[in-house]
């Protein structure tokens, strides 16, 4: 509970449940107003304030309250206007209904993205609607969705990034002198920044900003840059994001048992924007995603296996079985445009012929 000046939020009072629940001691918050020690924002004071000089009092009214170490709480309010020597006062009180709102939340966004799933939509539509997805559940000012292109997780869909940042930040694989891809001791493309890190599985669960999966997520990039270095951020960090402003930072990777698709990128210039149970959130709709793009990718290697046997038979009309050298021809045959088709495209291995193949 709390009692404070309605003109500016200033605390008169407070009780101990809102000393243990916000964090913030009787002495730094009395003669304190609520916006400026962070506990309520500024849209959300003022649109309280109108509710109460228009209804002189509030009830069932839901705001987002601020924890001294950055967590939201979703809270139900309850408030009247107390005139003291002509001055008008709030006193108000709050039940913490955050559980109960994430279990709603996180039910209607899985359902929305389980519909926008089962769509007969193409792959552009799908990441399109999840992005804005995304952008809706988490508040963020900016989403991004990288999807694997060759040795590079370019963006395929972005919503809220300047231009010049997607330019800039657009490919992830290093490059040599040359200009070719640099690769590790194992062949495999070096990726750079912190998406690098998560796509590449490159994390260390055991600090602050990373999940036991693999996400990182920060509240305050500014204060993580100072306070760590390249190596508990496990590579050298291009620190674009935090140059262009963006505090808050999320990287969910989209991976399905140990194959990664891409990953999704939420960006906020305001700090505070993540909590933990979100994050976790965040990481089972990407799970959701990352299934249906698995699904996707297992039925177009389906279908460009059926085009390559229906290309391999086209080409033999009278073929016998039991004919043991055109057998062994049509499989070699089968087993070259196979390699042929792990490297190139679906039209380019229909116009391959059975002659190119031997």
């Amino acid at each position: 509970m709390g009692f404070s000046r309605l003109d500016d939020g200033t605390y008169i009072d407070v009780n101990d449940t809102f000393v243990s629940v916000t964090g913030y001691s009787r002495q730094e918050a009395i003669g304190s107003r609520s916006v400026n020690i962070g506990i309520v924002s500024l849209e959300d004071w003022e649109r309280m304030r109108k509710e109460l000089q228009a209804k002189g009092c509030m009830e069932d009214f839901e705001l987002s309250l601020y924890t001294k170490n950055g967590s939201r709480l979703i809270c139900r309010m309850w408030g009247e206007i107390i005139s003291i020597q002509g001055q008008d006062h709030l006193l108000v009180m709050a039940s913490d209904i955050t559980e109960q709102h994430t279990i709603q939340s996180e039910r209607m966004v899985t359902l929305d993205l389980l519909q926008l799933i089962n769509k007969k939509s193409d792959l552009k539509e799908l990441i399109q609607g999840a992005t804005l997805l995304f952008a809706n559940a988490s508040g963020c000012e900016a989403v991004g969705i990288r999807l694997q292109e060759g040795d590079d997780f370019p963006y395929f869909e972005t919503r809220g990034f300047p231009r010049a940042f997607v330019k800039a930040e657009n490919f992830l694989c290093t490059k040599d002198s040359l200009g070719e891809v640099v690769r590790d001791d194992v062949g495999n493309p070096v990726l750079e920044c912190m998406c690098g890190n998560i796509l590449c599985g490159r994390f260390d669960p055991a600090l602050p900003f990373f999940t036991e999966t693999g996400s990182f997520w920060s509240n305050c990039t500014t204060e993580l840059l100072a306070s760590t270095s390249e190596e508990d951020r496990q590579a050298r960090t291009r620190n674009r994001c935090n140059g262009e402003g963006y505090e808050s930072v999320a990287l969910i990777p989209l991976r399905y048992m140990d194959k990664t698709f891409g990953l999704v990128q939420l960006n906020d210039k305001r700090k505070n924007r993540f909590a933990k149970e979100t994050v976790y959130l965040y990481e089972r709709l990407a799970g959701h995603l990352a299934l249906a793009l698995k699904e996707r990718s297992d039925a177009a290697d389906l279908f460009k296996e059926k085009t390559l046997m229906a290309a391999v038979l086209g080409l033999t009309p009278d073929f016998n079985i039991t004919d043991s050298k055109r057998t062994e021809l049509l499989l070699r045959a089968r087993l070259r445009l196979s390699e042929f088709a792990s490297t190139h495209s679906l039209d380019e291995l229909l116009k391959k012929s059975l002659a190119e193949a031997e």
